[in-house]
């Protein structure tokens, strides 16, 4: 394992994965991340693992190991899950995107029977 991300990665934070991600630059081959203790990502931290990936010489990519649901949406959302460099693998298969649908965007209402709210 090249990274292991933790916890909540944000706009106050992001500089600090760049810089690690950075440390892996001149490496050979992948990059595996693992995300699987990863609890909140935003746009941010995610524009950080594509620049990254868009700086990778040819043949290399980022590996994305164990991704949580958070960072898998964010990256859908955004249009990143896509990227020729990145990849998501969890037990060592490929993850596939389902498209988002409308139902997942919006938020859940309950209400009780009776139609009280």
């Amino acid at each position: 394992m090249d990274l292991e991300l933790s916890g909540e990665i944000d706009l106050s934070n992001a500089p600090q994965l760049a810089a690690r991600l950075n440390n892996h630059l001149g490496d050979e081959g992948d990059i595996v991340v693992d995300a699987s203790r990863l609890t909140f990502i935003d746009v941010t931290g995610c524009r950080i693992l594509v620049e990254f990936a868009d700086r990778l010489d040819d043949g290399r990519r980022i590996v994305i190991e164990s991704a949580p649901r958070v960072l898998l949406r964010v990256m859908s959302l955004c249009g990143f899950a896509e990227h020729p460099r990145i990849a998501f693998r969890r037990r060592g298969k490929r993850t596939f995107f389902a498209p988002v649908t409308l139902a997942e965007k919006s938020p859940r209402v309950r209400t009780s029977p009776g139609g009280a709210g």
